[in-house]
C-alpha cells in the first residue's frame, strides 16, 4: 500500500503500517504499552453524506472518540499549521493503566480526507523527548 503522506523518521524507530485504522504508528516501545512514546498518522475519509468532511466535522469526530476512549483532560487547543494545511491541535493529559500520559493531537483535512497525527507519550518523558519528537511530526508532507 502506498501512502499518501511521508514522514522522516530516524532510524531505530519501529514503524508499523495499517494497525487498526492507522496509517502509520512510529513508536520507541511496545504498542499498546502506556510507557510507550508513539506518533500515529491516520485518514478518515467521507463525511455524513459520503461528501468530503470539513475540519470542523473532522476535529468534533476526533475529540468525541477521545472522549469515549481516554476521559482526557484538555490543557490547550489553537489553530497551528501542519505539513502546509491549517490544523487544529490539542494537547490532552490523561491516565492508562496507573500512568500519567500527554497526547498531542494535529486534526486537518486535505481535499475531503480527515487527517489525525496524535502524538503519545508518558508525562515524565514530555521535558525530555517531546520537542524531539515533534520534530518528527513537523517532517509530515503529503505526496
Amino acid at each position: 500500500m502506498s501512502l499518501e503522506f511521508d514522514l522522516e523518521i530516524p532510524d531505530g524507530l519501529a514503524v508499523h503500517r495499517d494497525v487498526g485504522g492507522v496509517d502509520l504508528i512510529v513508536a520507541v516501545g511496545e504498542l499498546g504499552d502506556p510507557a510507550a512514546i508513539t506518533i500515529s498518522v491516520a485518514a478518515e475519509r467521507g463525511g455524513a453524506a459520503g461528501d468530503g468532511l470539513t475540519r470542523d466535522e473532522h476535529v468534533a469526530r476526533v475529540r468525541a472518540n477521545l472522549e469515549h476512549d481516554l476521559d482526557p483532560h484538555l490543557v490547550d487547543q489553537a489553530e497551528m499549521p501542519l505539513a502546509g494545511q491549517e490544523a487544529w491541535w490539542t494537547i490532552d493529559a490523561f491516565a492508562r493503566d496507573g500512568r500519567s500520559l500527554v497526547l498531542d493531537t494535529w486534526m486537518l483535512v486535505r481535499d475531503g480526507v480527515g487527517w489525525t497525527v496524535s502524538l503519545q507519550m508518558p508525562w515524565s518523558d514530555v521535558h525530555q523527548l517531546r520537542d524531539g519528537a515533534i520534530a518528527i511530526v513537523s517532517t509530515l508532507r503529503f505526496t
